[in-house]
C-alpha cells in the first residue's frame, strides 16, 4: 500500500517526472539566456501546467469526484413561452381593473407555475 500525504495520494511517476523536466528547464533557462533561454522556459511552464492538471486528476479521482454530475436539463422552452404569454395577459387585465393585489396573487402563482414546470423537467420520466 502507498502511503498518502494528507492532502491526498502522492504524486505519481509522471507527475514527477515532469516537475523535474521543469526544473530541468528553469534551470537551463537562466544559464542559457536568450532564444534558447525563452524556450526553455515555455517547456518549463508547459511541464508545470500539465503536472498540475495530472496532480489536479489524482486529487480528484481520490475524493470519488470522478465526473461532474450531468447539468439538469431545462423546462421546454414553447411551454416557459405559452405560460409566460399567458401570465402577462392575466396580469395586465387585473392591473388594468385597478386590482393590483390581485395581481401580486397572480405573480406568485406564476412563479409557482414555472417552478413546478422546471422541477418537472429536471426530473427523469
Amino acid at each position: 500500500m502507498r502511503p498518502t500525504t494528507p492532502s491526498g495520494p502522492p504524486p505519481s511517476r509522471g507527475v514527477r517526472r515532469l516537475l523535474l523536466t521543469a526544473v530541468v528547464a528553469g534551470a537551463l533557462a537562466v544559464v542559457a539566456g536568450g532564444p534558447v533561454g525563452t524556450l526553455a522556459l515555455v517547456v518549463g511552464m508547459a511541464a508545470l501546467a500539465t503536472a498540475a492538471g495530472f496532480a489536479m486528476r489524482a486529487q480528484w479521482v481520490a475524493a470519488g469526484v470522478e465526473e461532474l454530475p450531468p447539468p439538469a436539463p431545462a423546462a421546454p422552452a414553447a411551454d416557459l413561452r405559452q405560460l409566460r404569454a399567458e401570465h402577462i395577459t392575466r396580469v395586465d387585465a387585473v392591473l388594468d381593473e385597478g386590482r393590483h393585489d390581485l395581481a401580486r396573487a397572480l405573480v406568485d402563482a406564476h412563479q409557482e407555475q414555472v417552478r413546478r414546470l422546471s422541477e418537472g423537467a429536471a426530473q427523469p420520466s
